[in-house]
């Protein structure tokens, strides 16, 4: 019994012993799972802190990187700062520099307009010396046609450079002497020519009346002169388009001592004591002339057109239009002779900002139609009228001359149209020129003789001292 309880006991034992050792293997199963797991967990956070090792490895090289790129934009700031410091005081340098110029550029302009009003005035000294009213001779060349027919020349002299002498046709005459400001043959060009006017063309930059005519019998090539060709060259082109372009050119030199300028034009013409305009859209258009206020100097031509000039080419145009118009015809002593006194009107218009300067000139260039004896020209019918009118405008012209010459007192200006149309030109208030063209044939001695006998009288005449035309300034 006792040895039966004892196996009992003992089985007992056993199985409690069974239990506690499935409980222990259960244990370490757990254990092992544990540890299983731990062990994944680990390779996990050891692979993640590799990775985070590689990461902030990777990081510190970047900041490495930009530390010393930040290293570099500090050298470049520093340089950058330094330079703006030098550029700041160039800055500085120029600004004092640039207003240091703009008070010479004050003193520079002063000094410009002071020498261009000295220039004027000394300018204006010298025109006066040489007299308000010239008279200038040419001889013109014999015409190809004239050559062929054998035209004799006439005996006509040059001993000085303002003297011409010519033998009359009679064998007892003596020798004739005419001493004008200038005497050109029959060689000299028409640049030749203008340099004897282009100071006085400059004048009406500087705010004079200026007054140029040619004067002279039939063919002696007054409207060449004043003209030039139909179709002009360089060579070849007249005193109205030359002076043009010294005006545009004493224009633009004018600009750099502040003024501006507005220029007009207009083209009349007088044809048997009428005035017409050579400029308007209807031919042989009548205008009317009368006196402005003021001196008695200033005359107004209504209804005339006249045109803005802005570049020495608009003139040619002009000059078309006005040769279109123009009352020209054949007679037997010029295939093409001008049958009408034309004069061309402009006007130049100054102002100056800086100086508060204004002034006005005026241009007139006056083609004189040529005088005919009816028994040469053999003219009839209406070229018989329209000499007529010539010749008796250019004897009123004659006897104003010798009222001036004599100086007695009444100018009978207002006894035809031409002498009314020159009263400015000719009653001081103008610097006047006269080309005086002659014809080189011998056949015409008495009319080129007689052509220098006007220039003399012409040239006796002392007018008073030509003034500014000064104008009201408005900004």
């Amino acid at each position: 019994m006792a040895r039966l309880q004892g196996f009992e006991a003992a089985a007992i034992a056993a199985s409690a012993l069974q239990s506690e050792l499935e409980r222990a293997k259960e244990l370490q199963r757990t254990s092992d799972q544990r540890i299983d797991f731990l062990q994944a967990h680990s390779s996990k956070v050891s692979a993640k802190l590799q990775e985070e090792q590689r990461l902030s490895l990777q990081q510190r090289k970047t900041i490495c990187e930009w530390e010393a790129r930040w290293r570099e934009l500090e050298c470049v700031r520093d340089e950058l700062a330094a330079k703006v410091h030098q550029l700041e005081g160039r800055k500085r340098q120029l600004q004092a520099d640039l207003e240091s110029a703009r008070h010479r550029d004050v003193d520079l302009v002063d000094q410009l307009n002071k020498s261009e009003s000295v220039r004027r005035r000394l300018h204006e000294i010298v025109q006066d010396l040489k007299g308000n009213v010239r008279v200038v001779c040419r001889i013109r060349p014999l015409l190809p046609v004239e050559k062929q027919e054998g035209k004799a020349l006439a005996k006509m002299t040059i001993p000085a450079a303002n003297t011409i002498e010519i033998e009359p046709t009679k064998p007892t005459e003596k020798a004739l002497s005419f001493e004008f400001n200038a005497v050109f043959d029959s060689q000299a060009g028409q640049d030749v020519v203008f340099d004897e006017i282009s100071q006085l063309v400059q004048s009406v930059c500087d705010g004079f009346n200026v007054s140029i005519f040619a004067y002279g019998q039939t063919g002696s090539g007054k409207t060449h002169t004043m003209q030039g060709p139909e179709v002009p060259d360089v060579e070849t082109e007249g005193m109205i388009s030359r002076s043009i372009s010294q005006i545009f050119a004493s224009m633009h030199n004018l600009q750099m001592f502040g003024w501006k300028h507005e220029m007009t034009a207009m083209f009349l013409e007088i044809y048997n004591d009428n005035i017409r305009d050579l400029l308007a859209d209807k031919k042989a258009e009548q205008v009317q002339l009368r006196m402005g206020a003021g001196d008695g100097c200033d005359l107004v031509v209504s209804d005339a057109k006249t045109f803005t000039i802005e570049r020495p080419s608009d003139i040619f145009s002009l000059l078309a239009t006005a040769n279109r118009n123009r009352a020209v015809a054949e007679t037997k002593c010029n295939s093409r002779s001008s049958r009408s006194h034309s004069v061309f009107t402009l006007r130049l218009t100054s102002t100056n900002d800086r100086t508060d300067e204004s002034h006005q000139g005026t241009l007139n260039l006056i083609d004189l139609a040529g005088s005919e004896r009816l028994s040469s020209s053999e003219s009839a019918g209406d070229r018989q009228k329209e000499a007529i009118h010539i010749n008796t405008s250019l004897s009123m012209l004659a006897r104003v001359i010798r009222a001036l010459v004599e100086k007695g007192g009444h100018v009978p200006y207002r006894d035809c149209k031409l002498t009314q149309l020159l009263q400015p030109s000719l009653s001081g208030s103008s610097k006047t020129l006269m080309f005086l063209n002659t014809s080189p044939r011998a056949d015409h001695v008495v009319e080129t003789i007689n052509s220098l006998r006007f220039g003399a009288q012409i040239a006796q005449c002392h007018l008073g001292v030509a003034k500014r035309n000064r104008a009201k300034y408005d900004k």
